[in-house]
């Protein structure tokens, strides 16, 4: 699937995986106590979890040290769907410019009309040229925003060339837009709150050292 603004262009596959085989215990009925044991077909943890919807909810967990699955349950702990998101950019030449790997995602927030959100960051590689990449690969911030079925609706990255960054927490406004803490870990280590639209257009932008 392709995503266009005016700044760049994001391509994001959806595999779908089933990284369920059952709910082996069903949820007490209890206003203060909930409680799923959900079996995946690898060793693999909760990151966070929220909740978009009355009755549901959304958590992202991880597999291995890049890879991430988003599940979506009921409030009885029966599994709604479950899927990987990974950026559809392999690298197929050395003049291939750029290619991406190393996704991430190391948070999810709730978003208008029952969607949610999934923000952490990728490595952005440039041109191989003498087994050295010019620019060098450095880290971008990214966040994918999901219909309340697990399909993408957009995403978008930030970052430039010789910086490094990461979306470390994520709110969408009342009225769309969406707030973003882009963290620096590139000297002088500053990072950024940004307003963007839908689209991807920044708003405004502060920056925090």
């Amino acid at each position: 699937m392709v995503y266009k603004n005016a700044k760049n262009i994001i391509i994001f596959s959806v595999l779908i995986c089933l990284k369920y085989k059952t709910i082996s215990q069903e949820c007490i009925k209890d206003s203060n106590y909930y409680s799923i044991t959900y079996k995946g077909e690898d060793k693999s943890y909760i990151i966070e979890a929220t909740s978009p919807s009355v009755n549901e909810i959304v958590s992202l967990s991880q597999l291995s040290a890049f890879s991430n699955f988003v599940s979506k349950f009921t409030s009885q702990g029966s599994v709604i769907w479950s899927n990987e998101y990974t950026p559809d950019y392999p690298h197929d030449s050395w003049v291939q410019f750029p290619w991406y790997s190393n996704t991430l995602m190391t948070g999810v927030a709730p978003g208008l009309d029952s969607t949610s959100f999934v923000y952490g960051y990728t490595t952005e590689h440039g041109k191989s040229v003498n087994n050295q990449e010019d620019p060098p690969q450095h880290r971008v911030g990214v966040f994918v925003h999901l219909d309340k079925f697990g399909h993408i609706i957009g995403g978008k990255y930030f970052g430039n060339w010789r910086t490094d960054y990461t979306i470390t927490s994520l709110y969408q406004l009342k009225n769309g837009n969406i707030v973003v803490y882009l963290a620096s870990f590139f000297e002088p280590y500053i990072s950024k709150v940004l307003c963007v639209n839908m689209a991807g257009d920044i708003f405004w932008g502060v920056s925090i050292q």
